[in-house]
């Protein structure tokens, strides 16, 4: 019967690819017949010099794969993309770290100096600087923050090393079609309720169904959107049983009209014709051509009722998260603030768009219109208050009303992040030679009195301006972050090494990879009747 020697803390094992067998205590068996000579002993050792040469250069060749083609290599491995480096080409070696930003992006100028970046400056639509960021050997830098997407030629001049703010098909994001269009697919295909998002229609698809809708009441409150309109352009409220909302119903009824009519009528005598739209006739005229051509679907939302009012006053919240890493999918939430209306609160009056409106670009920012989430938290914990003898609210929201509602919206955004990432998150290698990219988005949400939220939009390219010292403050916090965030995502990847989880994300927070969903299991019933 054949043992087995127990190893002793003297022995060491093999290593794997090693020429030099384990040591032991034992001494070595005397060679035994006459095949034993030095020419075989030479001819062993040179067999096994063969194999170790042939393993080293199988895993050179898996290397130069997972950097080549990673995505290929990856399904056959079964390698977590999280953990896997993407970068084919390093970035040329430099003493002094070096950014191209757009001058009117003072808050991201101000970020990366502060972690010591040197800056060119670029502006605005002038391309012309921007080529020689990607070219020029002096200039050429790791990252490019321009606030519009860069014409399609001059991306195709980029290095393959190279970091733009612009993800090729982010825009999907801000077309209010496009958006929901996607949350409709997700939603069919995952099997999880969106109803983060207020019951709505898209217009000429759902026509029948809105209609159908329509003929079961006219006493609700509607909202109209343009799809690809932004900054409060395109919006139009119809209050219950109003004028407007009438004449919504009358045009969708009229049998043996083409869509393009309908959709044409839609514009003129309801979004284009709202009573106190302080808009110049220029800005109308613009967005009224636009659309025109664009044909444009139009959205009609339900609006949200027994909206939380800040101090009276009607607000949003703009919340922003940051794509870190397109290649492989790495997101990050991050909070943000209120925009809050110049006008008192009154659900129940609809006669003007505006006075419903929290967009900057409606109402100029001032420091009473915008609002941190410190200043919001105390009234978030007053409202809870003032319910304590109720049972609207469960003991682990009264505790941190905030927290549950940060949980809602960093759940929404993954949702967002999902449905959209076969969409909107990529075209590196393909639509440019960079091998990644990052981008710094955002999304708008509303609050009702029961704390529900409700995502209203997103947007691929927020503003990042400060007016205020309250978004100076706002800025200064998540800037920074973010350019400490996407530097750590491309050193990793340089190595080779795993991206999450980030060491340095400041007060950003992790929501979706490529294997992490982040989920927070609440349900909220979709809003029916008069407010």
């Amino acid at each position: 019967m054949m043992t087995r020697r127990r190893q002793t803390k003297e022995e060491e094992p093999a290593t794997a690819g090693s020429t030099t067998p384990a040591t032991t205590n034992a001494s070595p068996e005397k060679p035994r017949g006459p095949q034993y000579s030095m020419r075989n002993n030479n001819h062993n050792t040179g067999s096994l010099r063969v194999v170790v040469i042939g393993v080293v250069l199988f895993g050179i060749f898996l290397y130069g794969m997972t950097r080549i083609v990673p995505a290929e290599v990856e399904k056959l491995l079964g390698i977590s993309s999280r953990t896997h480096g993407q970068m084919v080409q390093r970035a040329p070696k430099r003493k002094t770290k070096m950014a191209c930003v757009d001058k009117a992006q003072k808050a991201v100028v101000r970020a990366f100096k502060e972690r010591d970046y040197k800056v060119y400056y670029l502006k605005g639509y002038n391309w012309q600087p921007l080529e020689r960021c990607y070219t020029n050997k002096t200039l050429s830098s790791m990252f490019v923050w321009t606030k519009h997407k860069p014409p399609k030629d001059y991306w195709e001049m980029a290095q393959p090393w190279q970091r733009h703010s612009w993800i090729p098909y982010q825009n999907v994001m801000s077309s209010k079609s496009k958006f929901l269009s996607s949350l409709r697919a997700y939603q069919k295909k995952s099997g999880r309720k969106m109803d983060f998002i207020p019951e709505s229609f898209m217009l000429p698809n759902d026509r029948g169904a809105l209609l159908e809708r329509f003929n079961s009441s006219l006493n609700e409150p509607w909202v109209t959107k343009l799809s690809a309109t932004d900054n409060g352009i395109g919006i139009a409220m119809l209050g219950p049983d109003s004028s407007e909302l009438h004449t919504l119903a009358s045009i969708l009824r009229q049998k043996k009209v083409s869509s393009k009519t309908y959709m044409g009528r839609i514009r003129e005598e309801i979004v284009f014709t709202q009573k106190g739209d302080t808009r110049s006739q220029e800005t109308i005229e613009k967005a009224r051509e636009r659309s025109r051509k664009l044909n444009d679907p139009i959205i009609v939302q339900r609006y949200i009722c027994h909206e939380l009012s800040y101090l009276g006053r009607k607000f949003d919240l703009r919340i922003y998260y940051l794509v870190a890493s397109a290649k492989p999918l790495v997101v990050l939430y991050h909070d943000g603030y209120l925009r809050v209306s110049p006008h008192k609160y009154d659900d129940k009056v609809f006669e003007s768009t505006g006075k419903h409106l929290t967009n900057l670009g409606r109402h100029n920012a001032t420091e009473k219109n915008t609002v941190g989430f410190d200043d919001w938290e105390v009234q978030l914990k007053l409202h809870v208050e003032e319910n304590k003898d109720g049972d609207e609210f469960s003991a682990a929201i009264r505790a941190d009303p905030l927290d549950h509602i940060r949980k809602q919206i960093m759940s929404a955004l993954a949702n967002v992040v999902a449905a959209n990432r076969d969409k909107g998150f990529h075209g590196h290698g393909s639509y440019t030679k960079m091998e990644n990219g990052f981008a710094l988005m955002a999304g708008d949400f509303i609050v009702d009195r029961k704390l529900n939220v409700w995502m209203t939009e997103a947007q691929s390219s927020p503003g990042l301006g400060h007016e205020t010292a309250m978004k100076r403050k706002m800025n200064d916090r998540l800037l920074p972050s973010t350019v400490d965030i996407i530097g750590e995502v491309n050193e990793k990847q340089m190595a080779g090494h795993p991206i999450t989880p980030i060491k340095n994300p400041g007060d950003f927070r992790l929501i979706y990879t490529d294997d992490y969903h982040y989920r927070y299991d609440f349900e909220r019933e979709q809003q029916r009747g008069p407010c």
